[in-house]
This record gives structure tokens, C-alpha cells and sequence, in this order.
């Protein structure tokens, strides 16, 4: 996906992400995202499953202005936080990180939860006779 289309928004497994609102909503209700923290799921998702190196992050994310590996250390907390899960995002020691989700457009369908089969019977009429 483009990064015009991922700012449109898009599923990151089962989490809807809304970048124009600086949210994501899923199994573990709406979570606010600072700017910072969207730019880097943005990035992340932009090649998922694809480790990003640790300055190509920090260079798109802070505009190639030096900082140190702590904002994006915490950003990456932020993340892994609002997503309820420490695996959201990985750690390639010494290399950079990669989103564990799958990344889908919003108009693909995430696969419909099962529901539970009610059966339907149909009514007697009229009074059984022994």
C-alpha cells in the first residue's frame, strides 16, 4: 500500500487505524495515538513484516533532525501499548523493528466472526394421537 492509502486508514490485523484521526479501534476498544506514534505505525505498515532500519525511522519520523534512539524506543512503547500487546511490534536487535500484523486496505473485509448456527424447526400443527 501507498503511503496515501494508509493514510485513508487500514486494518492492521484486527485493528482499524484511522491516521486522520490519530486512533486505532479494535478488539480492545479506541486508542489515541500521538502524531509521532501514527507516523510510525504509518511507516511500519507501509512494508509489513519487513524490518525498517532504526535511522530510516527516525530520519522520516523527525524530519532528519538528530535524536537519539529513545523517542523512537518510546514511541515504539506507545505502540505496542495502544495495540494491547508487547508482539504488535518486534524488535530486531541492532536493526530496526516490523509491524506483526497483517496490513489490508479498509475496503478488503477482514474474514466475518462465525456466529453460532441457530436450528429452525419446523412447527407441529394440529395435536398428535396416540
Amino acid at each position: 500500500m501507498t503511503e496515501t492509502e494508509l493514510k485513508q486508514g487500514f486494518y492492521a490485523g484486527e485493528w482499524e487505524v484511522q491516521p486522520l484521526h490519530n486512533r486505532i479501534v479494535g478488539p480492545e476498544g479506541e486508542e489515541h495515538l500521538e502524531p509521532k506514534v501514527m507516523d510510525l505505525l504509518l511507516i511500519l505498515a507501509e512494508r509489513p513484516g519487513e524490518v525498517i532500519e532504526k535511522q530510516e525511522l527516525v530520519d522520516r519520523i523527525w524530519d532528519g533532525r538528530p535524536v537519539g534512539d529513545e523517542p523512537l524506543t518510546q514511541c515504539v512503547t506507545k505502540l505496542r501499548k495502544a495495540f494491547h500487546e508487547s508482539q504488535s511490534v518486534k524488535n530486531v536487535p541492532r536493526r530496526g523493528y516490523l509491524i506483526a500484523y497483517p496490513v489490508k486496505p479498509l475496503g478488503e473485509e477482514l474474514p466475518p466472526t462465525p456466529r453460532p448456527q441457530t436450528q429452525v424447526r419446523p412447527a407441529l400443527i394440529g395435536a398428535a394421537v396416540a
